[in-house]
């Protein structure tokens, strides 16, 4: 059978010489199942072969048939049973019968003829009914390869469509080749999938979407990457996320993604579903917020020993931000969300860092600041008798770094380095010292002094002919006294340890070697401790220190 003149070999070689069909068993019941009553064997058999012909004619076959016929009669074969060698012998054996066994009634002759008749009969009917099966035979195979062409088209539009279902969930990037499943574009995926009915995909065309919603925060944090997903689909349905030009995600599954906002505002993140036939697209609106650095307010510089300096955020107050401060080396103390207390006790640089948490968007910013910590100035302070009720005062330290002094002695108020106060008969008083540095830190002292108790003055001048000598003089009795004088030479010319009544008992005429001495500068030193155990630490030197030893003059 041929149908436009070309054989049903060369056509069945031409339409699937490329192609391998290898569809599941179940393939075979679903295209089974679809063929209606408009798609049977015969409706598609006469479609198939409607322009078809028998090729050759019936007179080729005969021609065939006596070719056959001799050739089987000719060609022996031992090994098997030839209709034609059994009419032969019959025929030998028939000639040799009438020759020995001449006829001696007519219907011999007819019953052999008869019998050879009904051999040669039986070889025609035999040829004949060959013939017709091998024609049907090859009618039938024809009928077969057509029929199994239509359903390897069939097949491999069904084998397309349900393998575009199954590529739908496999990596966008699979390149590979399965089964006769290649890899489609995203036109040839939603048109291969469209085709497929929904009683084959196993999915309702009557998907009720009311369920179906984007799970994720609505509120978020630029460049904070946040997890969505779509709940409430079945599981053949199928997901295509859209995001915003300022977004960009990572995929995690078919229904979930982590997308990230690169700027701050108000967008919508979106994806369209598609369930069976049926597409909708479904939405969340996102607020996105800018990952906002604190600024912190409060001084810079400060100076130690300051208490509970203040320090806030520069923003509005908003209950879903908090705040965390922190710092190295000094102490916070807390006093609401943005505003906070530092207490300022160790000198050096510190560092205060706040970190702003948004509880509703997850941003975390921080900042922080340097802070000197000037140390506090150190204050101390000296006095000593100058004469019987003068009294000198000065301050102990390092005086070019302090930019103020504020003395308090008895009412009086003073300013300066050093002063001399006159005691107007007052035993003890309290002395207050408050200086002031040049980076504006503050430190104080008071202390309580002695007026009229445990005085020792020595004398600044000697004159020799006042007849007097030189002794030192006390207001308070003395345990203990030693007295040493020095010329220039630095040679010890006179000493005494005589007390009366607790005060110096002797005093120098100034003779040296029984002479009087010449005028000019001598040195003394003396060491006194007073009756309630009190030690005497001299007189203020140049160089601020209190020595017991002093410089006086000797005039004439």
């Amino acid at each position: 059978m041929t149908q436009e003149t070309k054989h049903i070999e060369t056509i069945f070689k031409q339409a699937f010489e490329h192609h391998e069909v290898q569809p599941p068993h179940t393939l075979w019941e679903t295209v089974e199942a679809s063929l209606d009553n408009s798609k049977n064997v015969e409706t598609l058999f006469a479609s198939a072969f409607k322009n078809a012909r028998i090729s050759p004619a019936a007179s080729v076959w005969k021609r065939i048939s006596q070719a056959l016929f001799w050739r089987g009669f000719l060609n022996f074969n031992s090994n098997s049973f030839n209709i034609y060698y059994l009419g032969a012998a019959l025929s030998i054996c028939g000639i040799t019968l009438y020759s020995v066994f001449p006829p001696q009634q007519n219907n011999s002759n007819t019953k052999i003829a008869a019998v050879a008749n009904e051999v040669v009969e039986q070889k025609n009917n035999a040829e004949n009914t060959e013939t017709q099966a091998n024609i049907q035979t090859q009618v039938n195979t024809e009928a077969q390869v057509t029929n199994l062409r239509q359903q390897e088209i069939d097949v491999r539009q069904q084998n397309k469509n349900l393998s575009t279902i199954q590529k739908l969930h496999r990596s966008e990037h699979s390149a590979e080749k399965a089964a006769g499943i290649v890899a489609f574009s995203p036109a040839e995926k939603n048109a291969a999938q469209s085709n497929v009915m929904p009683a084959q995909a196993g999915i309702s065309s009557n998907f009720n979407f009311a369920n179906v919603h984007i799970v994720g925060n609505s509120t978020i944090c630029a460049n904070s990457p946040v997890e969505y997903s779509i709940e409430g689909l079945p599981a053949n349905a199928t997901v295509d996320w859209k995001l915003p030009q300022s977004a960009s995600s990572k995929f995690i599954s078919t229904r979930k993604i982590s997308a990230k906002f690169g700027t701050e505002g108000s967008f919508t993140l979106g994806a369209n579903v598609k369930v069976g036939a049926e597409t909708k697209k479904i939405e969340l609106a996102v607020q996105v917020e800018e990952a906002n650095t604190p600024e912190i307010k409060g001084r810079r510089t400060v100076c130690e020993g300051v208490e509970k300096e203040l320090y806030s955020v520069d923003e509005a107050i908003n209950k879903e931000i908090t705040y965390q401060w922190e710092l190295q080396r000094n102490t916070i103390v807390p006093t609401g969300n943005k505003y906070v207390n530092v207490n300022w006790n160790t000198a050096g640089k510190d560092t205060l860092t706040v970190t702003r948490v948004n509880l509703a968007t997850g941003c975390v910013s921080k900042n922080s600041t340097a802070v000197l910590v000037e140390a506090k100035p150190q204050v101390d302070f000296q006095m000593a008798a100058i004469s019987t009720n003068e009294y000198e005062f000065w301050f102990v330290g390092e005086p070019k770094k302090i930019k103020s002094f504020n003395w308090v002695v008895d009412g009086a108020q003073y300013s300066g380095e050093t002063f001399v106060h006159t005691n107007f008969g007052a035993q003890t008083n309290l002395v207050k010292l408050e200086v002031t540095n040049k980076a504006g830190c503050k430190n104080s002292i008071q202390k309580e002094v002695a007026f009229g108790r445990n005085v020792l003055f020595v004398p600044k001048t000697f004159n020799l002919s006042s007849g007097t000598g030189f002794i030192p003089q006390t207001n308070t009795r003395l345990k203990s006294y030693t007295i040493e004088i020095y010329n220039s030479q630095s040679e010890k010319i006179w000493s005494s340890s005589e007390l009366i009544d607790g005060k110096p008992a002797k005093a120098w005429n100034g003779m040296y070697k029984n002479a009087p001495v010449g005028k000019g500068k001598y040195m003394w030193n003396i060491s006194a401790t007073f009756d309630d155990g009190t030690e005497w630490h001299g007189i203020r030197q140049k160089d601020g220190k209190m020595q017991p030893t002093g410089i006086f003059v000797i005039e004439k």
